[in-house]
């Protein structure tokens, strides 16, 4: 039997793959802040055209976002799978603190995920008989909202506070199994 702490196992890919969504969360961010114009260029008048690419894609970007912090949560929740039982409990603090930063998360994933079910009025739990749903970007691209029939205010997720979010858990993982594994190797006697 192997040690779940040291390199090259599952829990190590798992590390991985959380820290790479965690990447995608802070990449589509940076998209979000920084939105170019389609062509580059800053010193023309900008045409229907080149608005209607910013904008699609300001959504695009705050539709992927919300997908990544699913995949971090998902990430998470896989780490904590092949952590020691000795330091759960740690990973698990780590995780709620990222759920409470986060409320709409999961919300916001099934709705993005399930949007054409929403328009033809049978997402899950959908209480009108006409459909309702709607999607977008808040003007300053500050966050992402959602509205469904479903939920009686809409479903928001702060793009700053998630970003922080996701960053936090990853670190505080991270510093979790650092010690775990530092402490593993003073129990054996290595350094």
């Amino acid at each position: 039997m192997y040690d779940q702490l040291d390199g090259l196992t599952e829990l190590f890919r798992a590390e991985m793959n959380l820290s790479t969504w965690v990447a995608a969360v802070r990449s589509q961010y940076d998209r979000l802040r920084w939105p170019a114009p389609p062509s580059g260029r800053t010193d023309h008048e900008v045409s229907g055209e080149e608005v209607w690419s910013v904008i699609t894609r300001a959504i695009a970007d705050g539709l992927m976002f919300v997908l990544a912090m699913n995949q971090v949560a998902d990430a998470a929740r896989a780490v904590r799978f092949y952590t020691p039982g000795h330091v759960v409990e740690s990973v698990d603090e780590a995780i709620a603190s990222f759920e409470g930063a986060c409320p709409d998360r999961q919300h916001l994933r099934n709705a993005v995920a399930h949007y054409s079910d929403y328009l033809r009025g049978t997402g899950h739990s959908q209480r009108g008989a006409s459909p309702m749903a709607e999607y977008g970007i808040v003007d300053n691209l500050s966050s992402f909202y959602f509205f469904t029939d479903e939920h009686s205010l809409p479903l928001e997720m702060e793009f700053r506070e998630a970003v922080e979010a996701a960053e936090n858990l990853g670190r505080a993982i991270q510093n979790v199994l650092r010690a775990a594994r530092k402490g593993n190797r003073a129990d054996t006697g290595e350094s």
